[in-house]
Formats: structure tokens, C-alpha cells, sequence
């Protein structure tokens, strides 16, 4: 019994190999070769992406946000908006607010500076959001002026 089990087997993997059926496993097809390429492109795309963002970060980057507490301008005036780091950290977008609503500055330049007019009642503040090695900083402030040049009012806050 064992000798004509071998004897069918072995003769029906003869005939497939001689095409009279479906391919043998030695013999590669067009459907295990675009699998082959479609995963071996999935791993190199992993991996470059991989790669590529590894030098974004190291492991030792904090991320930071950097709000001042609410508050509104208490008179017509001139608010001065500021950001800087000290370290090694960089800042991602700061957002800071006018009479015209919340405006965005998206990689902005440092140290970072802009001066508004506003009236009274405009909400004020700064946000700004960044990363940072251990050991840096990140500050994002204020100054409110009043039209008639009275003592400034500030606000400042940072990740330390």
C-alpha cells in the first residue's frame, strides 16, 4: 500500500511539473512574485520612513507647550508678543491673539517678535508648542501698553 501511495504521489507531481496543472513549488509564479515585490516594498518603505524619522527625534526630546494665563487687554493699546529657546529646542507653531482672532505662525523665526494694536477687551496671550533637549527652554510672553504710555502689563510663561 505505501508502495503505490509514492507512485500516485510521485506521478501526479510529474505531471504538474510538466504543466498539465497547476505549477510546482520549485517554479515561481506571477502571483508569488508580485507578493514577494509588494512586501519587500512595504519593508523598504518601513524602514526608510523609519530611518528618515529617527533623526527627528532623539529619545532624551520633551515635548513643550508654553501657554500665558488668559486675560484681555484692559485699554486701547500695543501688546508685544514673544518667543525664544535657550538650548537645544526648537519651536513648532506659536499662536498668539489680536482683534482679529487667534493668528498662527507656523516654524516660526527666532527669537520671535511681533507688536499689534489692539482695544480694549481683546483677549491676549501666546501659546507656543516646540521640543526640547534636557536641559533647554522655551518662553513665549507678552507686554500690553496702553495707548497713554502707562506701566506695562506682562505675562510670561515657559517649560521650566
Amino acid at each position: 500500500m505505501l508502495i503505490s501511495y509514492h507512485v500516485l504521489v510521485h506521478g501526479a507531481y510529474r505531471r504538474l511539473r510538466r504543466g498539465k496543472g497547476v505549477l510546482s513549488r520549485a517554479e515561481p509564479n506571477m502571483h508569488s512574485l508580485s507578493l514577494i515585490s509588494w512586501f519587500g516594498a512595504r519593508a523598504a518603505w518601513t524602514l526608510f520612513a523609519g530611518v528618515a524619522l529617527s533623526g527627528c527625534m532623539s529619545s532624551n526630546d520633551i515635548q513643550c507647550h508654553v501657554s500665558t494665563a488668559p486675560a484681555q487687554a484692559p485699554a486701547d493699546g500695543t501688546v508685544t508678543y514673544h518667543a525664544a529657546i535657550s538650548g537645544d529646542a526648537h519651536i513648532d507653531s506659536i499662536i498668539y491673539k489680536t482683534d482679529a482672532g487667534p493668528q498662527t505662525v507656523s516654524h516660526p523665526p527666532l527669537p520671535f517678535e511681533l507688536d499689534a494694536a489692539v482695544t480694549s477687551g481683546t483677549p491676549l496671550g501666546i501659546i507656543a508648542t516646540g521640543w526640547m533637549e534636557e536641559g533647554a527652554n522655551i518662553v513665549a510672553g507678552y507686554t500690553f501698553v496702553d495707548a497713554l504710555g502707562a506701566s506695562p502689563d506682562t505675562a510670561s510663561a515657559s517649560c521650566r
